[in-house]
């Protein structure tokens, strides 16, 4: 796909969408591809799995994945055995507010 389309993003997640249809343990969002697992048995043949939808349609950087994490980082969220819950940065923001320092009132000139 030609760089500088403006719909690029919405065809490829579709185009993923279409490859990694058929199989239900797994969560992708553009280049993203989150493969989930309950045990530590079967995460090996379901990684084998997706490789295998992977390989019939497009290259994947190894070196730019993460295997066998029990936390991880995805979209904003941080995933773990125990849920899933927003990154602490991005919430502290909103739990103390900073008084502003110049704040003018309509009206009160």
């Amino acid at each position: 796909m030609t760089f500088g389309l403006h719909n690029a993003a919405q065809t490829f997640q579709r185009f993923m969408n279409m490859v990694l249809s058929s199989i239900d343990f797994v969560f992708c969002y553009l280049e993203y591809i989150l493969v989930a697992s309950s045990d530590e048995e079967s995460p090996h043949e379901r990684l084998f799995t997706v490789f295998e939808k992977l390989n019939d349609a497009l290259c994947i950087n190894v070196s730019k994945s993460v295997f066998g994490s029990s936390k991880i980082k995805y979209l904003g969220y941080e995933i773990s055995p125990t849920g899933i819950r927003l990154f602490p940065s991005k919430v502290e923001v909103y739990l103390s507010p900073r008084q502003p320092l110049n704040c003018t009132i309509p009206g009160n000139d």
